[in-house]
């Protein structure tokens, strides 16, 4: 995108466990908090080259192995900012969650 001179936009992937953390698979938390770190360098990298990079942090979502709950809302929220609505919008990590983590300390 920078060599070719494309504005747009990145939409990075993470999960709410890179919040909340775990007693467990710390190796998935560890990675997802990597892909944080990641959007927020290249959002201050890529920024002067038009281009926004962005995250979405989805909770437990509906899956054939295992119905935590259903992905309502994380479409809906990737579409947002990859469009125009979004266009101010850079370094920022959207959760979708439905409130699951709420109630988590920060």
């Amino acid at each position: 995108m920078v060599k070719g001179n494309t504005k747009g936009c990145i939409i990075c992937t993470a999960s709410i466990a890179a919040g909340i953390g775990s007693d467990r698979h710390t190796d998935y938390v560890m990675s997802k908090n990597a892909v944080l770190a990641l959007m927020r360098c290249a959002s201050t990298q890529l920024g002067s080259h038009g281009i926004r990079v962005n995250c979405v942090s989805p909770g437990p979502v509906a899956t054939p192995l295992l119905c935590q709950g259903v992905g309502v809302g994380v479409e809906e929220a990737v579409l947002f900012l990859a469009s125009e609505e979004s266009q101010f919008i850079t370094g920022h990590n959207l959760v979708v969650d439905g409130g699951f983590g709420r109630d988590v300390p920060k």
